[in-house]
């Protein structure tokens, strides 16, 4: 029997240390989505205590996919290959964002944010019809969508896996054949493992909603929750049923 993503939090929030096992995606989610849909039912109600996950150990993992060529490619998630240089090129993307975006709690400086979408979603909510201040009609798209990441608050030290510059990727080059480089990336993974940590000493983790409005030049109306974990990465893998470890980053 499933449980819902509500029963499962609570779950997670109040299972004795000794019986936590470690997160995986849909752990990891959970938490996530139910920071996205806390509705306080006034300006007095705190937001939920997540201090009890402080220290939960998480292992996420997700597909490598094929990125789309050329330079543009190697600032993102995937593999390319160069044919002229027999170079298999990995990269693991990083994204950045700020707390004060967030709306992060009085008293907590705005920090940066570097990490890792583990989870996506987007759903197409069909065709509306809008108008323009002028009363000119139009035909625009609806999508309403939520990104989840886990990533690090604490500034960039010396020996981080996560790079300095928010700019670069998680990224490596390995010389190998076209068939051998076939094989590698056949079922390869990203796999994301360290623990949870604190925002506040009750939060781990922030979300925001950001919306944008349709226009006859861009006909798309879109509601993205964000959400991130804050976490302390412990290593980042990317790994091959045929080849074993093609990248590996670690404290």
């Amino acid at each position: 029997m499933k449980m819902s993503v509500v029963a499962l939090t609570a779950a997670l929030m109040c299972a004795p240390a000794a019986a936590q096992d470690v997160l995986d995606n849909s752990g990891m989610a959970a938490i996530a989505q139910a920071s996205a849909t806390f509705q306080p039912k006034d300006a007095f109600t705190p937001s939920p205590d997540e201090s009890r996950l402080v220290g939960r150990r998480f292992r996420i993992t997700m597909p490598l996919k094929e990125g789309e060529g050329g330079p543009i490619a190697r600032a993102e998630s995937g593999w390319t290959y160069d044919m002229e240089s027999r170079a298999l090129h990995l990269a693991v993307p990083l994204r950045t964002y700020l707390t004060d975006e967030f709306g992060a709690p009085p008293g907590v400086p705005s920090r940066m944010f570097r990490g890792v979408v583990f989870h996506s979603e987007s759903n197409d909510l069909g065709d509306q019809i809008g108008q323009t201040a002028f009363g000119v009609e139009f035909k625009f798209s609806t999508y309403r969508g939520t990104l989840f990441a886990v990533g690090e608050l604490t500034p960039p030290t010396a020996g981080d896996v996560l790079p300095a510059n928010s700019d670069e990727t998680l990224a490596v080059d390995r010389k190998m054949e076209p068939e051998e480089a076939r094989k590698a990336v056949t079922d390869a993974t990203v796999v994301i493992e360290g623990a949870i940590a604190p925002i506040t000493p009750t939060r781990v983790s922030v979300c925001k909603e950001s919306a944008s409005e349709p226009t006859l030049t861009l006909p798309i109306s879109s509601l993205i929750k964000t959400c991130l974990i804050n976490v302390a990465v412990k290593r980042v893998t990317i790994e091959s049923p045929a080849a074993g470890m093609l990248a590996d980053w670690y404290r």
